[in-house]
């Protein structure tokens, strides 16, 4: 009776932090800053690349 009690409180305890550690994520978003200027909307996204040859990465 004690292992299964173990066991139901380990499992409600890993099932807990795991949904708390994922709640902040939200679906389908992409990171990125969006700008409007005289009317033209601008969404700029991050995007993580290896420096190329002479250290050379886009802006």
């Amino acid at each position: 009776m004690k292992s299964i009690l173990t066991f139901i409180v380990r499992f409600t305890l890993c099932v807990a932090l795991l949904h708390t550690a994922h709640a902040e994520e939200l679906v389908g978003s992409i990171p990125g800053q969006l700008s409007v200027q005289q009317g033209a909307a601008v969404y700029t996204i991050p995007i993580e690349v290896p420096p190329g040859v002479a250290g050379m990465q886009p802006d």
